[in-house]
């Protein structure tokens, strides 16, 4: 097509964004998904975080990203298995 390439870098980012907001796990979900008291998801969400800010990421208070959870606990997992 003759789109302006600007205007597809404008709906990409739109994209990321509005899928930031799915991105993101309440702790209820945090508790279920590991089925540890909401406490402990907590403590969980809050050192998972710490880690986020730390490479400079944006991080929302009580909830942690879906992908980095994932990454880290089952991805780990998996690979402890394995080995």
């Amino acid at each position: 097509g003759t789109q302006h390439p600007a205007a597809e870098v404008i709906n990409e980012e739109r994209k990321v964004f509005s899928m930031q907001a799915q991105n993101f796990m309440r702790v209820e979900e945090v508790t279920q998904e590991l089925g540890i008291s909401k406490s402990h998801a907590y403590k969980v969400i809050h050192g998972l975080n710490e880690e986020l800010q730390e490479k400079g990421y944006l991080t929302i208070s009580g909830r942690v990203n879906r992908e980095f959870f994932r990454e880290k606990y089952y991805y780990t997992k998996t690979v402890k298995e394995e080995s």
